[in-house]
């Protein structure tokens, strides 16, 4: 192979490792992308999850299972957060609001617990699974509404 022909091979590989990088990189906003924005449907949402949790009958009855809320809310509206991203300021008030919680920053150490125990505890993740699921049902058909 002469001179010429390993650079072109050499272009060839980098074009294609730039196209690669991309796609990639797009996928990853995508998901990390927030479903949600409005912070005022936070209350409802936490309404929904406490209904779910006792239609699906979870271990607690969705009133003390603020971790599984904080999953769930992180999931909604700052999935970044859930993977070492910080959580925006007005969002921690939001939820701390709907928990009944006065200091926000008490958040961190629920998210930091939640995403332990989605982790470790089969359960704990199957619930949370099917507390996103339910509500995502919910803000579709509401969305169509």
């Amino acid at each position: 192979m002469d001179v010429l022909e390993n650079y072109a091979t050499a272009v060839d590989r980098l074009k294609d490792a730039e196209s690669r990088n991309i796609a990639a990189h797009l996928e990853f906003a995508e998901t990390l992308r927030p479903k949600l924005n409005d912070l005022s449907m936070v209350g409802q949402i936490r309404e929904w999850y406490q209904q779910t949790a006792r239609e699906c009958r979870f271990k607690g009855d969705g009133k003390g299972n603020n971790k599984q809320f904080v999953f769930l809310i992180l999931n909604l509206y700052s999935p970044a957060s859930l993977i070492g991203g910080s959580i925006n300021k007005s969002l921690r008030r939001a939820i701390a609001s709907a928990l009944g919680i006065t200091a926000g920053h008490a958040i961190y150490k629920m998210r930091s617990l939640a995403i332990a125990w989605y982790r470790t505890y089969p359960r704990f993740q199957n619930e949370c699974n099917t507390a996103i699921l339910k509500i995502d049902e919910k803000l579709s058909a509401k969305e169509q509404a």
